[in-house]
């Protein structure tokens, strides 16, 4: 789902705080790779953050600050990333996409995630 023409207007303020545009244009990517993760994405934009939520229980929140801004995935067993460069894009991304594919096949019945090694296995009543 695509944010409003308020939540974008927001967004651009959000990234505004940061100082550095390369990094601005990093948080602005990030922000709509999110939001098209899914057509059932919602979209809240507060004075500190971006928050971004599914029905299956996919959460990303996202923060700017100065020379930097931070991804937290599914802040109740969270993973933060603080992204200042393309390789914390790309990391931070990769982390959110996976985390978005897990919850998802887990409402499915699909594979649950092992938390050990980041693959996936059986559901557990297929395991011996």
């Amino acid at each position: 789902m695509q944010p409003s023409k308020d939540a974008t207007r927001k967004l651009n303020v959000m990234a505004g705080r940061l100082a550095d545009e390369p990094v601005r244009d990093l948080f602005t990517r990030f922000c709509r790779e999110i939001a098209l993760f899914s057509d059932s994405m919602t979209v809240v934009v507060t004075p500190f953050e971006v928050r971004y939520s599914d029905p299956q229980g996919f959460q990303v929140h996202v923060s700017p600050y100065r020379d930097l801004f931070r991804v937290s995935i599914n802040p109740a067993n969270p993973c933060d990333i603080r992204v200042s460069g393309e390789d914390g894009y790309v990391s931070a991304l990769d982390l959110a996409l996976k985390s978005f594919l897990d919850i998802h096949a887990l409402a499915a019945g699909g594979a649950e995630p092992d938390p050990g090694n980041g693959s996936t296995t059986a559901p557990s009543m297929f395991r011996p």
